[in-house]
């Protein structure tokens, strides 16, 4: 039950945060930053989850 409640919460806090537009602002500076990783082609065929990920991806390189 704990686990489930835990997901619940996570994927509540996931939701809260796509639903802020400024994180699609900040994932095209990421893909500025990180061009040479090739990544800047394949997003206008990615869904908004993927682009999510990209994103987390991206944050936690440069936060190195």
């Amino acid at each position: 039950m704990v686990i489930n409640t835990a997901w619940v919460v996570m994927f509540c806090a996931v939701v809260a945060a796509m639903n802020n537009q400024v994180w699609l602002q900040h994932l095209e500076m990421l893909l500025i930053r990180f061009s040479h990783l090739g990544i800047s082609a394949d997003v206008a065929s990615l869904s908004l989850i993927e682009l999510w990920a990209v994103y987390l991806h991206l944050s936690r390189l440069a936060d190195g």
